[in-house]
């Protein structure tokens, strides 16, 4: 996961570079060749998850702010 994301992601900046990404896992037995619709899928799981992320502690940093802003400035 974390070698289709970086890929992906360093393709988008890098203009040498392009195509489908092509990725292989390595075992003892020997090699198997991740299907490119599936390190798309990855991809694209991988970049949901982290935006929902982000946007969750946006909103939970959020409701922390504004329960000390009320700790420190009562309304009077």
């Amino acid at each position: 996961m974390v070698a289709c994301i970086v890929i992906n992601e360093i393709k988008a900046f890098d203009t040498y570079s392009g195509g489908s990404t092509k990725v292989v896992v390595i075992h003892n037995d020997g090699i198997v060749f991740i299907p490119d619709k599936q390190i798309i899928e990855i991809y694209n799981e991988a970049l949901d998850d982290i935006s929902s992320s982000l946007s969750q502690a946006l909103i939970y940093k959020n409701k922390i702010t504004k329960e000390m802003f009320k700790q420190f400035f009562p309304k009077n």
